[in-house]
């Protein structure tokens, strides 16, 4: 089982994938985002293989996510995309 997390601008949003099929979903509003109600919206998941995490918000948040990952899958490994400014000739 994945954890699919995605942090827009407005909303972070996250996904339980397995086998290929999103199973669950949630969102938040980032103006209400704390450890608190990650844990508490989070709590229930059963840890995850690996945690996969895209965000276009600020560094901070990242580093939110990252402790109550921690923090509630110790073992599980978190992978973050990365984007470039220029790739494939774009």
């Amino acid at each position: 089982m994945r954890l699919l997390i995605d942090i827009g601008n407005t909303r972070l949003k996250w996904g339980i994938a397995d086998q290929g099929d999103i199973m669950t979903t949630g969102v938040l509003a980032n103006n209400h985002i704390s450890s608190q109600t990650l844990i508490d919206a989070w709590q229930a998941i059963v840890s995850p293989q690996v945690i996969a995490l895209s965000c276009v918000n600020s560094p901070e948040i990242i580093e939110l996510i990252g402790s109550v990952s921690t923090f509630l899958w110790p073992n599980s490994p978190v992978i973050m995309a990365q984007s470039t400014a220029f790739a494939c000739g774009v």
